[in-house]
């Protein structure tokens, strides 16, 4: 189903400030099946839209689609999170500040907390997981430092066998070189990049590692391209 959000300003926070972006802001979104597909010009989100869209007036408000990356195109943000709305806001902090109220009740950020529901739905309902997420100023891709507590003792020689050899993942680790994964390496990249690999210092169970990825390449839409490539591969499909 299409939706046309108008009569509105758009913020994709792409400009410098905040009354700049405000000041020449599109006036309109098309969201699709729940995704943020196109950004403009009424006339063109009309252009683009089928004919049984619906429409919502946002009466002059300024909105911003989504929990996007704040150097990310809003087109490239993915699900429809919410409608922020922005009217008033003159600076960043001002947006920063409106966003606040996006928390969860246990004080957790909305981002924090689809962290710890996703890696539960594909990994195991019963996995632990402690996130803590910070938006930072990189064109784009996605770090995460992980500290993982395994069942067993880690042999640290088998970890490193482990993601040397795993499909769609790159170990970029030579910390005596000063090699690591940094964001501004890959993008572009169809990777992950784990580097900084460790064994915890007081247990034997555990170790910490650094990832990055360009989220844009790697994320769910590309991941399912890989999923069912290695599907077909395998017979299944």
């Amino acid at each position: 189903m299409d939706q046309i959000f108008y009569n509105g300003k758009i913020i994709t926070m792409e400009k410098a400030n905040a009354a700049e972006e405000m000041k020449d802001a599109p006036e309109a979104v098309l969201v699709r099946d729940g995704q943020i597909f196109k950004v403009g010009s009424l006339t063109e989100i009309e252009a683009t839209a089928n004919e049984q869209a619906v429409r919502h007036d946002l009466d002059g408000k300024c909105l911003m689609p989504a929990f996007i990356d704040a150097h990310s195109h809003v087109v490239m943000s993915g699900q429809m999170a919410m409608l922020a709305d922005l009217t008033g806001c003159v600076s960043f902090d001002d947006v920063a500040a409106v966003l606040r109220d996006y928390i969860a009740d246990n004080h957790f950020t909305k981002e924090e907390m689809k962290m710890v529901n996703e890696t539960k739905k594909i990994f195991d309902k019963d996995i632990k997981v402690n996130a803590t997420c910070v938006r930072v100023p990189v064109l784009r891709g996605h770090s995460e430092s992980v500290y993982i507590e395994t069942k067993k003792p880690i042999d640290m020689d088998k970890v490193f066998e482990l993601l040397s050899n795993s499909h769609g993942v790159e170990l970029y680790d030579d910390i005596e070189n000063q090699i690591y994964p940094m964001a501004n390496l890959f993008i572009g990249d169809e990777l992950v990049h784990v580097g900084r690999v460790r064994k915890d210092l007081d247990n034997d169970y555990a170790l910490s590692l650094w990832v990055v990825a360009d989220q844009l390449m790697k994320g769910a839409a590309y991941n399912s391209v890989d999923i069912g490539l290695k599907m077909i591969e395998m017979g299944l499909l």
